[in-house]
């Protein structure tokens, strides 16, 4: 392949490369000093920490990169020229600070923008950037004179062009093989006998080298991985210096209980459920530490819409948290960022990946039958499971009880049941059923379906049950479900929707 030297094409523009280099210096210098004066104006109070996000994006480190580029592809020129070439040495090194203190700077940003910045390390941070703002000014009008050829020494504008001493040789052509010749093979066959030569020599010392090598750069990759930037999993805790955390399960929805829309078209909501305990004794939460990561956007929790998702667990509202206890935090998402990847930062420290279970794609509904177990562990109530045991209907029943006057027991009885009523007693047995009673579960979850002549209807139920009896519940409802072929009980909770067949 024949090609032509680099060289002198970079002599004749060597003016316009330090131009562009100049225009790039330029952007980089003017946003640090973007950064440094949100650092001044925020440490004298007329700075908001809603305003320390933006200062820094992807075009600064491309700037950054681009920058050393041109640098290396002068200082690759100067050093076959024989020129000095120091500047561009300094010009790399400076490049790479900026990018560090870029880096730096927007974890400064960031933990102002959720939490709190110590005031001595905001001051080590403006003192440093002012020193960078400086050293860039400095470097701005060294790449000045460079680009418009002025010559220091002479103090004129005589170009410096004509000391690089461009030739013919600068730019001829050269061939490039890209198969081997039998020289190269020789001498590639060579090298390799000599490394293993060397190698059978030391290869004691080389072993261990290689052992010490190898442990540190496993050792460094686990504890970066595993305690530095470790990355948790829902159900996995950790700890903070006031509170234990453990993310439980993530929830995305448009709708409340009843499934009306809540908030407007643009936007859903994510639900956390997370357990919280107290270290040290009872501290509120500042919840401006746990932000929701979507994508690129970054979201802070919300109680304005606590009321319409008490089915998915209870808000947190800056409660005292000292014993263990779980609680919801709820975020609005732009919908066009819902399927994005989703992460919970606490305190920029923290990082919990989410696996997040979309509430309004409805499951397939599970069909069960008179004294199968209804689980109730893989919905939002992540408790107990329950069993339908037997019913009866009739137009009304007698129930009997006993009470206690003076230390003597009588027993007495009344109708449950009404004109133009039917009345269901249904047994039900349960494992682990922490919630309030079965007929506020079936009042909250249940319909009542029934079927007569092929048709089926919905029918409305109220609670008649006694409040000492426990083993069931007695529901009022029409009294055509007396005339009822099949009977079910449809329970729906968020996504999962069951059908019981009673009858």
């Amino acid at each position: 392949m024949i090609l032509k030297k680099p060289y002198g094409f970079l002599i004749k523009h060597f003016r316009m490369i330090h131009l562009i280099l100049l225009a790039i210096s330029f952007y980089l210098t003017m946003k640090v000093n973007h950064i440094l004066q949100y650092y001044n104006s925020f440490i004298r109070g007329s700075a908001s920490k809603l305003d320390a996000i933006g200062y820094v994006t992807n075009y600064h480190v491309l700037a950054i990169i681009v920058a050393i580029v041109i640098c290396l592809i002068v200082y690759a020129l100067l050093r076959y020229k024989k020129k000095p070439r120091i500047l561009y040495l300094l010009l790399i090194l400076l490049y790479f600070l900026v990018g560090v203190m870029v880096q730096v700077s927007y974890q400064g940003l960031y933990t102002i923008y959720i939490s709190i910045l110590e005031t001595k390390t905001m001051l080590l941070y403006r003192d440093l950037l002012r020193i960078l703002v400086g050293v860039q000014y400095l470097s701005l009008i060294f790449l000045l004179i460079r680009g418009l050829g002025f010559d220091i020494r002479k103090f004129n504008f005589v170009s410096d062009l004509a000391e690089l001493g461009e030739s013919e040789q600068d730019s001829e052509e050269f061939e490039l093989t890209l198969g081997g010749t039998e020289v190269t093979r020789r001498k590639f066959h060579r090298g390799i006998r000599e490394l293993k030569y060397y190698y059978l020599e030391n290869h004691t010392f080389i072993n261990i080298i290689l052992i010490i090598v190898l442990a540190l750069g496993l050792g460094t990759f686990t504890v970066n991985k595993e305690v530095i930037n470790k990355v948790y999993n829902e159900g996995e805790a950790f700890s903070s210096s006031n509170f234990n955390f453990n993310v439980l399960n993530t929830y995305v929805t448009d709708y409340d209980a009843k499934g009306s829309m809540v908030g407007d078209l643009k936007h859903s909501f994510v639900a956390l459920r997370i357990s919280l305990g107290g270290n040290g004794g009872a501290h509120q939460l500042e919840t401006g530490n746990l932000i929701l990561k979507v994508g690129n956007s970054s979201y802070a929790p919300s109680v304005r819409y606590a009321n319409y998702f008490q089915d998915l667990g209870v808000v947190y509202q800056n409660q005292n948290i000292q014993e263990g206890k779980t609680y919801l935090f709820l975020y609005s998402v732009l919908k066009t960022e819902i399927k994005e990847k989703m992460q919970l930062v606490y305190a920029n420290d923290k990082v919990v990946q989410l696996s997040p279970v979309f509430l309004d794609v409805e499951e397939k509904e599970v069909n069960l039958k008179l004294g199968d177990t209804l689980n109730l562990s893989d919905t939002i109530l992540h408790q107990g499971e329950i069993r339908f045991t037997s019913y009866e209907l009739k137009d009304k029943f007698m129930y009997s009880y006993e009470y206690e006057v003076r230390g003597e027991k009588f027993k007495s009885e009344y109708a449950i049941g009404g004109e133009n009523t039917a009345i269901m007693l249904l047994k039900i047995s349960t494992n682990s059923f922490s919630l309030d009673s079965y007929a506020s579960f079936l009042s909250s979850y249940g319909h009542l379906l029934y079927q007569v002549d092929g048709k089926e209807y919905e029918a409305t139920f109220y609670d008649k049950t006694p409040g000492n009896y426990h083993d069931g519940v007695y529901l009022s409802t029409s009294r055509e479900v007396l005339n009822a072929s099949d009977i079910w009980m449809s329970i729906q909770i968020r996504n999962k929707k069951f059908k019981y067949k009673i009858k």
